[in-house]
């Protein structure tokens, strides 16, 4: 074993590796829609797998009825948006717009992580909703 004459061991210090590049930060967009969404009924709109390391910035959800819209990350409930009466429109914003040194904003994805959006229509008639998706990578 190899040291100082002190006695005292060598120690190399690694340094820890950042996270592995997100990439060039280039925002991407994921649209789905499914239409004929029965009364009361649930449907997925959007699965999205992430295959590299995403940043979540956005999610923009609508409809032709009152619904909720679930949004599952890895199968964990992470948030809820709603539409209604007079706005049919929703949005769910992740990023702060504050990016330095190169950071990305945004939820953090790690490969193989998946976000659901479903959907429930709570109206009395089918109806069709879509969903878009944006991230960073």
């Amino acid at each position: 074993m190899g040291g100082y004459a002190s006695g005292s061991p060598i120690i190399n210090i690694q340094p820890i590796p950042p996270d592995p590049s997100p990439g060039t930060g280039t925002l991407q967009s994921v649209f789905s829609e499914v239409t004929n969404v029965a009364v009361n009924s649930t449907e997925t709109i959007l699965s999205f797998t992430a295959t590299s390391l995403n940043y979540l910035t956005q999610i923009d959800v609508g409809g032709e009825n009152i619904a909720t819209y679930d949004i599952l990350i890895n199968g964990v409930q992470f948030a809820r948006l709603r539409t209604y009466w007079g706005d049919f429109t929703s949005e769910l914003k992740l990023a702060t717009g504050l990016v330095s040194e190169g950071a990305i904003d945004g939820y953090k994805l790690n490969i193989g992580d998946t976000v659901l959006v479903n959907v429930t229509n709570f109206r009395p008639s089918p109806a069709t909703f879509e969903c878009r998706l944006q991230y960073t990578e």
